[in-house]
């Protein structure tokens, strides 16, 4: 390896004679331990599932198909819980696999605002990246989703809703009236996310 750039070339050992620096890497060991009562452990409340430093509850199939209730439910569990905001690429693909590697259906996600130009998380996160699917080539399956009301909310697209070829991948956003019409596509999934919190072990 060059020193002064790092870059790397081949040379044949018996030719150079030398001394040649050299680096060693070592896979580290992970000894996983039970803790002892009384120590403070990092917790996610049942049923969330914990990624970095946060908890995401992931619910499918729901009766609940109106954002606001949604929020709702999330506020139900506690307090700094609501719909999920999504900071990071990561994150996306996170919540878009259910974050157990099976793609989930169309979810509502924490993001609302009066129009594409103007939405914000529900939770307060800085509004980053935005993964908006290309609205100007929806039609069929996706004609529906605009925000028309100035009530904007925003849906992740999923494996039921995905059509190929119209326009959106599994993963991108669509924004929508947060009031849908009783003949519109009814969004039946949201994720609730929630900072991870300290509990005592064993008292």
């Amino acid at each position: 390896m060059e020193i002064h750039d790092g870059t790397w070339y081949s040379i044949y050992a018996i030719q150079y004679y030398e001394r040649i620096s050299f680096v060693c890497a070592t896979i580290p060991s992970f000894v996983v331990t039970t803790p002892q009562p009384g120590v403070t452990v990092v917790d996610c409340p049942d049923k969330f599932v914990r990624w970095l430093d946060h908890c995401y509850y992931k619910i499918s199939n729901s009766d609940i198909t109106d954002p606001r209730n949604a929020e709702a439910y999330c506020q139900s569990v506690d307090k700094n819980c609501h719909l999920v905001s999504i900071v990071y690429r990561d994150e996306n693909e996170e919540v878009r696999y259910n974050l157990d590697g099976q793609e989930t259906n169309t979810t509502w996600i924490g993001l609302v605002g009066n129009s594409i130009d103007n939405m914000s998380w529900i939770d307060g996160e800085p509004v980053g990246r935005m993964n908006w699917a290309d609205a100007y080539e929806f039609h069929g399956t996706y004609r529906n989703f605009s925000c028309t009301t100035g009530d904007c909310c925003a849906a992740m697209i999923g494996k039921n809703l995905y059509v190929p070829g119209t326009g959106g991948a599994i993963g991108e956003w669509l924004i929508t009236d947060c009031v849908r019409k009783p003949n519109d596509y009814p969004i039946r999934g949201f994720t609730c996310k929630m900072p991870t919190f300290t509990a005592i072990q064993g008292n």
